[in-house]
């Protein structure tokens, strides 16, 4: 394959811990899967579908994604830590035995591509050398979408059971694994792991729970999450599915109220029990799902908020349907909530529910389905966006929601805001498009503002602000065009727009420099 990770390995991370090892988790589950179950099988379908789900939500929310697999666990390009944890280690020590060093996933990635690398994952090893190797296997059967780098053959490193630094970002960690104090719901979760037909099961599990819900009332919220990890393992492991189907009913019941907000809780941090509780929240129901949106959209805290708006967005497009409900909640607090968490997941189903935010009672509300639409960028986003540009209420935050989604489509219409203001002489109007055009960061961009530059008027007083404002805009967009306009501006008589045009091409050969 590829020899080069691409660009994005000299970027910053864009994903937390808890976001990364719930993709990674996924992985190891889906090959797990393959393994174990046969093709056509249905539980192998539902996994895989999950798997999917999980990696194209990610990808279209926070674009490509490069996993490097070092020798003491993954992390993401860019990342100062690395990922560590017994329910990973598995996956890190078969992809360091194949010699592989990165994984670079594309935002395009469709599902028969990711259908090949699982397969080629899930594969022995010895018909993956009668193939050439994982790299000519991986190319063979998928040609597009999954990059891998190869390491040089290294003895593979065994990862700690449980490592105290999980989630290390420079910092030891707050919260290692622990073990259970509590001797007697230990040996009954042995069991369980042991128990193979229902009715040996159900009768451990209504004990087990009965003393792990007496063990978090009491305060021993270790042993709590212990029983909660066993439940979780036997919803996958179990080969019986009736027994795999009671494994996830008394996990739900064992995972509701107060329990239910300390699993969230746990899930916030970034330390390795939130990988366990994690995996929980993404084998519960759609009420967890819904009060995990509740509590992320009520939340006052900044901080906390965002920890639970990560934990929402780990779990994938399920959580569209509760935000939907939230978006007409009376408390425009609420509402505002949900607009802000329905951008961020950049889905675009999100669109038409945020477009009828723009009509909505309260200011700022309005504002922030703006925003949001600008992040998903979708064509129906942008064409919410655009008829909100030709209300003169609600044409500002149209315009920064089209600046916002950095995309050639939403040059159109921006374009027709601009030549409005113009017609009428709308100086401040004209001028927020132009800083918007700016903003956007797109070549093309340039041709509106160069043709500004070009315009004549009779009385020139107020067309020399708007093309001083052009001029500075020019400096941000990039592209051989913005230079020619920039330079061409640098030869004009009128001083003001020589003056500032000369500095904006400074500026870029600094910027340049620097880089």
């Amino acid at each position: 394959m590829d020899s080069t990770v691409g660009s994005e390995a000299g970027e910053a991370a864009r994903r937390t811990a808890p976001e990364l090892a719930t993709l990674l988790l996924e992985l190891a589950r889906l090959v797990k899967a393959r393994r174990y179950y046969g093709p056509g099988d249905s539980r192998l379908a539902t996994v895989f579908e999950r798997c999917i789900r999980s990696f194209t939500t990610d990808l279209a929310r926070s674009g490509a994604l490069v996993v490097e697999i070092g020798p003491q666990g993954f992390r993401e390009a860019g990342s100062r830590g690395v990922l560590t944890h017994e329910r990973l280690a598995s996956l890190h020590r078969e992809l360091g035995e194949r010699g592989i060093h990165s994984i670079s996933f594309d935002p395009q990635l469709d599902a028969e591509a990711f259908a090949g690398f699982a397969e080629v994952l899930a594969s022995d090893a010895g018909l993956v050398s009668q193939q050439g190797g994982f790299s000519a296997m991986l190319e063979a059967r998928v040609p597009f979408g999954i990059r891998v780098v190869e390491a040089p053959a290294e003895p593979p490193v065994e990862l700690p059971a449980t490592p105290a630094d999980a989630f290390s970002e420079g910092s030891e960690a707050t919260e290692p694994l622990v073990d259970v104090p509590n001797s007697e719901l230990a040996a009954l979760l042995h069991e369980l792991g042991e128990a193979e037909t229902a009715s040996v099961y159900a009768d451990l599990a209504r004990r087990a729970t009965n003393l792990a819900e007496r063990a978090f009332e009491e305060g021993n919220t270790e042993s709590f999450i212990e029983a909660v990890r066993a439940f979780t393992d036997h919803v996958d492991a179990k080969r019986d599915e009736q027994v795999a189907d009671m494994a996830r009913s008394f996990l739900e019941g064992l995972s509701s109220g107060r329990r239910l907000e300390h699993l969230i809780e746990v899930a916030t941090r970034d330390t390795s029990l939130s990988i366990d509780a994690m995996r929980t929240l993404m084998m519960l129901g759609d009420d967890t799902i819904r009060d995990v949106v509740a509590m992320a959209t009520s939340e006052t805290d900044n901080t906390r908020r965002d920890g639970l708006s990560s934990v929402a967005l780990a779990l994938g497009d399920r959580i569209l349907p509760p935000l939907f409900d939230l978006m007409t909640h009376e408390t425009t607090d609420i509402a505002r909530a949900a607009a802000r968490l329905a951008g961020a997941t950049q889905h675009p189903a999100a669109a038409r529910k945020l477009a009828d935010l723009l009509h909505h009672s309260d200011r700022d509300v309005q504002e922030e389905a703006a925003r949001a639409l600008g992040m998903i960028g979708s064509d129906d986003a942008i064409a919410s966006l655009a008829r909100a540009a030709r209300a003169p209420e609600t044409v500002a935050m149209a315009i920064q929601g089209l600046a916002a989604t950095q995309s050639v489509r939403a040059l159109a219409p921006l374009e027709h805001v601009l030549e409005r203001a113009l017609d009428a002489k709308d100086i401040e109007g004209a001028k927020e498009v132009i800083r918007a055009l700016g903003r956007m960061a797109e070549p093309t961009a340039a041709r509106p503002l160069a043709a500004l530059l070009q315009r004549r008027s009779r009385m020139q007083r107020w067309l020399r602000d708007l093309k001083v404002a052009a001029i500075s805009a020019l400096a941000q967009v990039p592209g051989d065009e913005a230079v020619g306009a920039l330079a061409q501006a640098a030869q004009y008589r009128d001083a003001q727009m020589r003056n500032a045009a000369q500095l904006a091409l400074d500026r870029r050969a600094g910027n340049r420099a620097r880089s």
